[in-house]
């Protein structure tokens, strides 16, 4: 999850664990930092995550600029990517769409939201019991 704000982030972390998604959540609080750990996944041998919660208004690197690196990257180009925003600009999530997300959910995001995007891009089993 990238995500500036933290109480952002802990209600979408409440709305994961309250539908049993996932076992680990690397957490970064601003666009640098996921550049960061993206770039070097493959020199530090890491593994990929199966899905990134992405928050796009960010101040200095925003979600726009992470999304765009990740989508054309080789080693993450196929990692879904949702976009989570307060925003309710059309032009918002069709940018989003052009540059490869996967997904565009409204903040605060519910538990249920969460489950049928994860469903929809068929990762269901990374869910756990």
């Amino acid at each position: 999850m990238v995500e500036d704000n933290l109480d952002d982030a802990e209600l979408t972390k409440l709305a994961l664990e309250s539908q049993n998604i996932c076992n680990k959540l690397l957490y970064f609080n601003s666009g640098g930092e996921a550049i960061k750990y993206f770039t070097n996944l493959e020199s530090e041998n890491m593994d990929l995550p199966f899905l990134v919660l992405l928050d796009l208004k960010m101040p200095l690197i925003g979600g726009y600029d992470v999304l765009f690196m990740l989508k054309n990257k080789m080693e993450t180009k196929d990692i879904p990517v949702v976009i989570i925003t307060s925003s309710l600009e059309n032009e918002d999530m069709i940018k989003c769409k052009q540059y490869g997300a996967s997904g565009f959910l409204q903040k605060p995001v519910s538990g249920k939201s969460l489950l049928d995007v994860i469903q929809e891009l068929g990762l269901t089993t990374y869910l756990t019991n």
